[in-house]
């Protein structure tokens, strides 16, 4: 062997350019291969995107791109390829190539980054205290049992609280973002405190051997049309009690036993018979203790649909 073999230089396969269209590619077809089988074979598989739907996408009559990377401006392998123009050569292999990139996992750990630290902003709050939150809903239930306006007085009313020397205010602002006085925090603890006293209320009734319902029909401030729904049974010590169950929007709701049931346009006998039967099988309130039923002396309330 000469030692001009070891100085002749050495023919290297010049890397597959991404762009480049597999039909124009210098391999030449076999005998038995069609034009219609070769444009097969580089056509886009939409299962190619199972697991990578964060990034990958293909439009067509263009090629494939990569979300992450125009997001971030990276250039995998220097080249616009992915980014400002599209990825034309249809493989498998060119998607788990621009995958394993350096370009691409630099986008990856910087979207990984942000969704992480978005996640902790809005799930980790700093705790508030026992006694805070116990003071909070108290102030709540103050204002709801006297029919002034929560939402528009809860922070009003810590705010007296402040100057008569309590913290509870201070004490619920635990961070810049978190200050549990918020309208959205006000309705979620007002839902809680309606939603503890109903099951309580209802507990209380299933034990009872007789019980009584009273039915009336009112508006809103937007004039839209509600049922409220009380009760009167007796206690465990045989005291007669009354209570208020729950304010029904019949217009809000579907039936249950009827998925493509429509909205109700109004309350007439059969909407009102069809939601109170329907609270009672949500709750499993027995129609063999119902001893009476007290409304207005509406047509609309004594029919007979609603009695049967």
């Amino acid at each position: 062997m000469s030692l001009y073999q070891f100085m002749t230089p050495i023919k290297r396969k010049k890397p597959a350019d991404e762009n480049q269209d597999p039909l124009q590619s210098s391999k030449k077809a076999k005998p038995g291969d069609s034009v219609s089988k070769r444009k097969q074979a580089c056509a886009y598989r939409h299962e190619w995107a199972q697991g990578r739907e964060t990034w990958l996408y293909y439009r067509q009559d263009e090629g494939m791109y990569c979300k992450l990377c125009q997001k971030y401006n990276k250039r995998p392998f220097d080249r616009d390829t992915w980014n400002k123009t599209p990825c034309r050569r249809l493989r498998l292999g060119s998607v788990k190539e621009h995958e394993q990139s350096a370009g691409h996992l630099d986008a990856l750990k910087l979207e990984l980054l942000s969704t992480t630290s978005h996640n902790i902003a809005e799930v980790i709050q700093p705790e508030v205290g026992h006694d805070a939150i116990v003071s909070a809903f108290k102030c709540l239930y103050f204002l709801a049992k006297r029919r002034i306006p929560h939402v528009a007085n809860f922070e009003p009313l810590l705010d007296l609280l402040t100057q008569l020397g309590l913290t509870v205010k201070d004490d619920l602002h635990v961070a810049k973002n978190a200050t549990y006085c918020s309208d959205h925090s006000v309705r979620e603890m007002l839902h809680f405190l309606s939603s503890t006293m109903e099951d309580d209320t209802i507990q209380r009734v299933q034990k009872s051997d007789f019980f009584s319902i009273m039915l009336d029909e009112t508006t809103d401030v937007s004039v839209e049309e509600q049922l409220t729904l009380n009760c009167r049974f007796l206690d465990e010590s045989g005291q007669l009690s009354v209570k208020f169950l729950k304010i029904i929007q019949p217009l809000n709701l579907k039936s249950n036993d009827e998925p493509n049931h429509l909205p109700t346009v109004s309350l007439n006998a059969e909407t009102i018979a069809r939601h109170v039967t329907s609270y009672f099988a949500e709750y499993g309130l027995n129609f063999d203790n119902l001893v009476g039923i007290g409304t207005d002396g509406a047509a609309v309330m004594t029919g007979n649909t609603m009695v049967s």
